[in-house]
């Protein structure tokens, strides 16, 4: 109630309760038993009683306060309103674009393993022993298709690289570029083909010395922990063996 003020003012208090019809003449307002100003006549006509009495003054009252002091529960409210969650923005995923028939063909022709570290390894294995005169034929497996000869066994195939090596005082030969290209073997499922880029220097018996760069294709299949040569693909040139000889 601090915003309440205190009514002490008779008349002010008399002409509010005439203003409620409480008061019915101007000789009320001389009647003033306990000091208050208005008591007889509010005993005859509501009755006996200090609430009632209390009742009528707070009326008056009311009608006495200015209106501006009035501002009881129009206060702000106690609690802000939460604030609204601010919208994720969501952005619609653009659809995956179908692969296109070329696309298709490589992803079918490109091993399920990337084996360019075993093909590496096993051309640099075949070219160390190119180099040392093919005297070993362990890197070659069971059965080896040389291109255009066809099948020959595995030492058939020594055989016909050494027969190249014989014309040549030396030969040195390696693979040319970092780049080696692996996909699925042909004849082997647990197997990859590698082609390779191939440049090898050739040194007559007389000294001079020629280069011949071709494309070379290595079939590889897995025996044990280890990788054997199943089959070789030079251009038909023919520069590490020659075609088989028909009745041969």
């Amino acid at each position: 109630m601090s915003h309440v003020p205190i009514v002490d003012d008779r008349k002010s208090i008399i002409g509010a309760l005439r203003k409620l019809g409480l008061l019915g003449g101007e000789s009320n307002a001389s009647v003033e038993p306990n000091g208050l100003g208005w008591g007889r006549r509010l005993d005859t006509s509501w009755g006996n009683g200090k609430v009632r009495l209390w009742l009528v003054a707070a009326a008056a009252a009311m009608l006495l306060i200015p209106a501006g002091v009035v501002t009881v529960s129009r206060l702000t409210p106690s609690a802000t309103p939460p604030a609204e969650a601010a919208a994720i923005p969501v952005t619609a995923s653009s659809p995956t674009p179908a692969p296109t028939h070329s696309e298709q063909v490589a992803a079918a022709a490109k091993p399920a393993f990337d084996y360019t570290v075993q093909a590496k390894t096993l051309a640099g294995e075949f070219f160390a022993q190119l180099n040392a005169g093919m005297q070993e034929a362990f890197l070659f497996d069971t059965d080896v298709r040389l291109g255009q000869r066809g099948l020959s066994s595995r030492s058939e195939a020594a055989g016909e690289i050494r027969k190249f090596l014989a014309r040549f005082a030396k030969v040195v030969c390696r693979p040319e570029g970092p780049t080696i290209e692996t996909r699925a073997a042909e004849k082997s499922e647990a197997g990859f083909r590698a082609k390779l880029m191939v440049a090898c220097d050739l040194t007559e018996r007389p000294g001079k010395t020629s280069s011949k760069r071709f494309p070379l294709e290595i079939e590889a299949v897995r025996a044990g922990d280890e990788w054997r040569i199943a089959g070789m693909w030079q251009p038909e040139e023919m520069v590490l063996w020659q075609r088989r000889e028909r009745g041969k």
